[in-house]
């Protein structure tokens, strides 16, 4: 089965053709050089989000916030720009914004700086909390405290995680993260890579007005990258 970067790419290189460059004269590795620098362009441009789901697990402190698939060895960027929780289990009671001042019954979560976690761990050791109380961000992964108890085995939290890149570069064998509306801006983008002067700008032209249309959809609830595999 054909997938969506060998698509892009025969697009690409039919491009080229038209403007007299062969395809003798492009690899496709070079086409999907671009295509992965195009896809960290258009995702710093539009402030991309994905709304994720963790589900608790007894004993466990660090939940992945890869936005690709797990491959095994594969050495992951960190592209993770922010995290906030936007939704809490139902049964969960709000509190005072004060998280240093939690409660048995308190049910509120916050996300904060490395620096705040360590000194609130470190004040809390002995806590007789039973439930997540708080979180930072680590590379592309998500320490919380205290570990959950078995109360909240399978629990759900949903967050928005603000993303600043891709976490891998595209080849052959993976496909962009980013949905595939956004298909005909990573083709204008890399076809542009390989051309000069105004054919160069044509496309870079069609890139922008295409980027230009698409925006609002980062707005959208259902936009998500993709391989949702790992949530």
């Amino acid at each position: 089965m054909v997938n969506r970067t060998t698509n892009i790419t025969g697009r690409v290189l039919r491009n080229l053709k038209n403007h007299g460059i062969t395809t003798s004269q492009i690899q496709d590795e070079e086409v999907w050089d671009e295509l992965s620098n195009g896809q960290d362009n258009i995702i710093s441009e539009i402030n991309t989000d994905k709304t994720i789901t963790i589900t608790l697990e007894t004993g466990i402190d660090i939940y992945p916030l890869t936005t690709d698939a797990i491959i095994e060895d594969a050495v992951l960027r960190k592209n993770v720009g922010a995290v906030k929780a936007v939704k809490l289990p139902a049964d969960w009671l709000p509190t005072s914004s004060d998280y240093g001042n939690v409660s048995s019954q308190s049910r509120r979560f916050d996300v904060v700086s490395n620096k705040e976690f360590i000194e609130f761990v470190n004040v809390n050791q002995t806590t007789t909390i039973t439930h997540p109380v708080i979180g930072t961000v680590v590379g592309n992964q998500l320490k919380i405290f205290p570990a959950p108890s078995s109360s909240l085995n399978n629990v759900e939290m949903e967050f928005f995680v603000y993303l600043i890149s891709s976490t891998q570069k595209i080849t052959g064998v993976i496909e962009p993260e980013l949905p595939n509306i956004w298909d005909k801006c990573l083709e204008c983008f890399a076809t542009a890579q390989f051309l000069n002067g105004n054919e160069r700008q044509q496309w870079l032209s069609e890139y922008s007005a295409e980027l230009r249309r698409l925006r609002p959809a980062q707005h959208r609830k259902h936009f998500n990258l993709q391989r949702p595999s790992v949530w």
